[in-house]
């Protein structure tokens, strides 16, 4: 439940878009494909250690495969989204409208700020898709990290003192 609140404040936040994990009974493939990425089964986990020392995701085992389909399709699913955006923000322009970025309108995503700030930029340091990819995936990558350290301070709190877990 966690990961799905997690999720979907990052969709927001980092992405401006709804994923709508919490609606009663719905997942969507983004969420399947991160639980496939951080929350393997203990194999993976053994897997992920290692590959942190040693490269190992081009081994042909299930789990890699596994592994390396949700990443792809968190890849794309992401460059989608960046497309899209981008996409809508070059039709807003090009018909003379505000996106976010009037004295009325406040940006509300971090997607849409990179997008108008630095792929759109005329300072001749403009941004690539891939480096607005770049910049998006440690946010949505990063919640992980949020995940586990909330999960860890829950479970602490409910059997102890967080002292006692380090």
């Amino acid at each position: 439940m966690y990961s799905k609140i997690m999720l979907d404040i990052m969709g927001v936040f980092a992405l401006g878009i709804e994923l709508k994990n919490l609606t009663k009974g719905n997942t969507t493939s983004f969420h399947d494909c991160y639980q496939d990425v951080f929350n393997p089964g203990t194999f993976g986990q053994i897997l992920m250690a290692i590959d942190g020392f040693i490269p190992i995701r081009w081994l042909p085992v299930e789990v890699n495969r596994q592994y390396l389909r949700a990443t792809e399709t968190l890849h794309r699913q992401l460059m989608d989204i960046i497309k899209s955006r981008i996409r809508e923000i070059k039709e807003a322009r090009d018909g003379g409208e505000t996106i976010g970025g009037g004295e009325e309108q406040k940006v509300k995503d971090m997607l849409t700020f990179m997008v108008k700030e630095k792929y759109f930029a005329d300072d001749g340091d403009a941004w690539s898709e891939q480096d607005l990819l770049n910049q998006v995936r440690p946010v949505t990558f990063e919640l992980r990290e949020e995940n586990f350290y909330f999960n860890h301070i829950l479970d602490s709190h409910i059997h102890g003192s967080w002292w006692d877990t380090l």
